[in-house]
């Protein structure tokens, strides 16, 4: 499986509510069938969130700073390997909207959970890099985490924290945006594969370099 090229004259997607993608999971044989509805519910996938010009656009912004840097082997909490990471408040004026959008289309409008945390992960993770198995702790993230991916496909896969055999492999397309809220948030481990493990449902899928723009609302 992999994502189709989007053209770069595919329509710009405007900053109303859009409609989560139809996800394709790979459940463990012992997920349960309670669980799974919970899980579907909880975690969604909008594809072609981006364009090929927005992740061109992005990447503009990105190396200027990455290219100063080299790729780290191990993260400061032991989640991250081969990986580089920045924290950005501001965007340029033509990647402004699009960091904007992940917002309108992650978080409520108002309440607790719309107050989303000024400063924008974005991690750069190399080709032999991998993400472990970890849950986004509660003291520097809210109720979601919101994930635009660039350059790469990937394999994610979630583990029940209680009971690590039971998991679940979700494909993460190259251009989409997802979302973890609820159980997927806050019950379950997420990890990105490494590529000599990146299968999904018996399909290898290759994980190249692979950008992440994240955004988390306040604890």
């Amino acid at each position: 499986w992999t994502s189709s090229d989007v053209s770069q004259e595919e329509r710009q997607l405007n900053s109303g509510l859009l409609n989560a993608s139809k996800t394709k999971f790979d459940f463990s044989e012992n997920f349960p069938s309670d669980l799974r509805i919970k899980f579907e519910n909880s975690f969604l996938i909008y594809e072609n969130f981006v364009s090929v010009t927005e992740e061109e656009n992005f990447m503009s912004e990105f190396e200027k700073h990455f290219k100063r840097h080299l790729y780290e082997k191990d993260h400061w909490d032991n989640a991250i390997a081969k990986f580089r990471e920045t924290e950005k408040k501001f965007f340029n004026k033509v990647n402004t909207p699009v960091v904007e959008r992940i917002r309108k289309t992650a978080f409520p409008e108002e309440g607790k959970n719309s107050k989303v945390l000024p400063y924008t992960h974005v991690l750069d993770l190399a080709e032999e890099g991998h993400i472990k198995p970890h849950v986004d702790s509660v003291r520097f993230c809210g109720d979601r985490v919101a994930v635009v991916s660039l350059l790469s496909d990937s394999v994610a896969r979630f583990r029940l924290e209680k009971d690590r055999q039971i998991s679940v492999d979700v494909v993460i397309p190259r251009l989409s945006l997802y979302v973890m809220k609820g159980e997927s948030r806050y019950d379950f481990t997420h990890e990105i594969l490494a590529n000599e493990e990146s299968y999904f449902d018996g399909e290898y899928i290759h994980k190249g370099r692979r950008i992440s723009v994240i955004r988390r609302n306040e604890p």
